[in-house]
């Protein structure tokens, strides 16, 4: 009876499906250790600090992308310029 037990607790451990649930499991505990709310080493930004943050993004993705669609424009009407042989036109 116990070589039957034995045999089972050996086949458990050499599965890997197993022993990845294992390691995920523990993983996991450890990262809810660092990323508590109140006990955690992570010190998360305040409301007020991601409201600052995500206006920045927001307000520097748009003038990214107008200068970008600026110089698109310009380099444009100068590439057609050079190909044409004309003088370089808006539009």
């Amino acid at each position: 009876m116990s070589t039957e037990v034995e045999k089972s607790e050996v086949k458990t451990s050499n599965n890997p499906v197993v022993a990845w649930w294992k390691d995920t499991c523990q993983f996991l505990r450890e990262v809810w250790i660092e990323v508590r709310p109140n006990n955690g080493r992570v010190t998360w930004p305040t409301f007020e600090n991601v409201k600052i943050a995500t206006k920045v993004v927001i307000i520097s993705s748009i003038a990214l992308g107008l200068f970008i669609g600026l110089m698109d424009h310009i380099l444009t009407g100068i590439v057609k310029a050079i190909m044409t042989g004309g003088t370089p036109g808006i539009g």
